[in-house]
């Protein structure tokens, strides 16, 4: 998940630009009104949450910051047992310090690949056709749900 400040890119979804988007923009009194605002609003959700359980995780097993020297199947089944020891730590202690911070910092680095011009255009166009598609389908259950 990216913000508004990335460039569409193969494999990464961004917000619709000039678009309502953070999450204190929309509450009972203003819900969405399109598919645009719709995707945005999930968009940003979704964001946060995905920061915040890497910020987590991060904080509480230090080698998830550090570069990786494992083979890339190996990376993920570390992160997935971070992730189980994490939500048994949990369990044990629902006042962890580390949550609390991490509720107040979070940030990333996300690395972009080169590309020409020519594929770049390509790839926008496609990951743009894509988040339509996405953002409509959502739209149309949204107005499926209100409707009842």
């Amino acid at each position: 998940m990216l913000d508004s400040g990335y460039a569409l890119r193969k494999g990464f979804l961004l917000p619709y630009k000039k678009v309502r988007y953070h999450l204190k923009e929309f509450d009972e009194s203003s819900p969405p009104i399109n598919a645009k605002e719709l995707f945005n609003l999930r968009h940003s959700s979704l964001r946060i949450s995905v920061e915040r359980a890497f910020g987590v995780l991060k904080k509480r097993f230090c080698l998830l910051d550090a570069e990786p020297f494992w083979e890339f199947d190996v990376q993920v089944k570390v992160v997935l047992v971070c992730c189980v020891l994490h939500n048994f730590l949990r369990g044990i202690d629902p006042n962890d310090q580390i949550m609390k911070e991490v509720d107040r910092e979070f940030s990333r680095d996300i690395q972009r690949p080169q590309l020409s011009r020519r594929e770049e255009r390509e790839e926008n166009l496609a990951w743009k056709t894509k988040r339509d598609a996405i953002a409509n389908a959502m739209w149309h259950d949204y107005e499926a749900r209100r409707a009842m």
